[in-house]
């Protein structure tokens, strides 16, 4: 016995083609939702504010002073190394700081 396979046949052409112009559609929007470029690093770069470390600071008090009081303090942390090139969290009195602003 052989099987046969069931051919598709499209009946009404510009209801599939509304269809599929629909989903095009709802699949652009739900992608440019999902990579919005309002959420870039230059827009963050463009929200900062200079600061001075002072004696007894750390990243940690830096961060929990400017940072997002509803954002995670580790993120907060990781911005301000990545706005600085900083591989660590050394920080130096009178070291200049870029700290992201709310």
């Amino acid at each position: 016995m052989t099987k046969t396979k069931k051919r598709t046949v499209i009946v009404n052409r510009a209801r599939f083609f509304v269809f599929l112009t629909l989903a095009v559609v709802v699949f652009n929007v739900m992608f440019l939702y999902a990579y919005n470029p309002s959420n870039t690093q230059a827009d963050a770069v463009n929200k900062t504010e200079t600061i001075t470390v002072f004696a007894g600071d750390t990243i940690w008090s830096i961060a929990e002073e400017y940072g997002n009081e509803h954002e995670d303090i580790r993120n907060t942390i990781y911005k301000i190394k990545k706005l600085n090139n900083m591989k660590n969290a050394e920080l130096k009195v009178g070291q200049s700081l870029l700290v992201p602003t709310v």
